[in-house]
């Protein structure tokens, strides 16, 4: 990976990864003042719901959601050049958090890292950097990841609560077992939303976890 630093045409630093932009080459104010445009009624939504951005750029979408909140902000990138780059220009910020995620991290070990299960598992807000997302195929992975868009990535959340788990194999679930339908201990998409009765449309995979999770406290 071949990474540099130019000036926009109005003097900000950008960063060039592999000989690509990460932010505007005129204006990066201007281009994460329009991001914000709209993401914020969405960042703005919720009260205390961690705000979690796919993509590090060159931080100035970030430096300008910052101005925008004071939630907690957690960035999350495959490239530790990108992410080194915004540290250093916005370290002074308490607020804000950053997670490399390597390349070819399976969704087990994303949900076994001590600095994603401390905020994952409670209510977030996804923003993404589609411009970063559009140079980095990879940050699609930690999307897929994030919202839970294929059985293995659901069943990686699932294998990281350990009393849901528990739950979800034994006493009402014993017939899935049974019937094979449960595999390697843990509940397909499909099985479980059977289960409790659920649309299996991927966009309630997060809300039944929810519900999950009150059900075996």
């Amino acid at each position: 990976m071949n990474t540099h630093i130019e000036q926009s045409r109005n003097g900000h630093e950008v960063l060039y990864i592999d000989g690509k932009a990460t932010a505007s080459t005129i204006d990066p104010l201007k281009e994460a003042t329009a991001w914000i445009g709209s993401t914020y009624s969405l960042a703005a939504a919720g009260i205390d719901e961690t705000l979690v951005v796919i993509g590090a750029g060159s931080g100035y979408h970030i430096d300008a959601l910052r101005e925008c909140t004071n939630k907690k902000i957690i960035v999350i990138d495959t490239c530790p050049a990108s992410i080194e780059f915004v540290k250093r220009r916005l370290s002074h910020h308490s607020q804000i958090s950053y997670i490399e995620v390597k390349r070819g991290t399976s969704f087990s070990d994303f949900y076994q890292r001590n600095d994603v299960v401390e905020w994952v598992f409670e209510p977030f807000i996804l923003l993404r950097h589609r411009s970063s997302m559009v140079r980095n195929s990879d940050l699609s992975k930690v999307e897929e990841c994030l919202v839970g868009r294929s059985v293995e990535a659901f069943r990686a959340q699932l294998e990281a609560r350990p009393a849901i788990a528990s739950a979800l194999n034994s006493g009402r679930l014993k017939k899935m077992a049974e019937a094979k339908l449960v595999t390697k201990g843990l509940v397909s998409v499909r099985d479980l939303t059977s289960v409790w009765e659920v649309s299996s449309e991927t966009s309630n995979e997060r809300r039944l976890l929810r519900v999950l999770e009150e059900l075996v406290r």
